[in-house]
């Protein structure tokens, strides 16, 4: 049995596994297994050039899931620990788009994007700052260059002197 329009939509309960379309739409019965929009006897869901409005999530909490929200991107992995991509945090300490990438919980990468200025942290330390075309390593010690040594001289005239691989002084 099945319940269809002339306008290539339906509901139908034939079938018999999770795989059987019960809902369609944009095609005809005899299609309907290859219609934009379709719902399974097992639930699943596709749907072509989707709007979804609100708050979108992968799986609930204590799985590891992804949520979409108007606070931007969030991850976390089975355990609940923030891991993967953050964007947009309502945890940002800035006004404006970060990213963070968490491992298990802890921040490995971060972009702070204030506008006049952008900051870079790996593992929760600052280690470049950019204002107004400016390039400062704040933290030089952060900044580890395999097998080089030796005094070098910027682009804009500033000296990097390099022992063992880490820069030692910026002037």
């Amino acid at each position: 049995m099945y319940i269809k329009s002339i306008n290539r939509a339906g509901i139908t309960n034939e079938g018999s596994n999770d795989n059987s379309i019960r809902i369609w739409a944009g095609e005809t019965y005899e299609n309907r297994n290859s219609a934009p929009f379709r719902v399974t006897q097992g639930g699943k869901v596709t749907a072509t050039e989707a709007e979804i409005h609100g708050t979108f999530a992968t799986g609930e909490e204590g799985t590891a899931r992804t949520i979409i929200s108007a606070n931007g991107i969030q991850s976390y992995n089975s355990s609940n620990q923030k891991h993967g991509l953050w964007c947009n945090s309502s945890e940002s300490q800035q006004r404006f788009s970060d990213l963070i990438l968490y491992y298990h919980g802890n921040p490995i990468f971060t972009v702070e994007n204030a506008i006049s200025h952008i900051n870079l942290y790996a593992f929760g330390s600052r280690f470049l700052s950019v204002h107004d075309k400016t390039v400062d390593f704040t933290s030089a010690n952060a900044i580890k260059i395999n097998n080089v040594n030796g005094t070098f001289t910027t682009a804009d005239g500033k000296i990097i002197t390099i022992q063992n691989g880490v820069v030692t002084n910026i002037s």
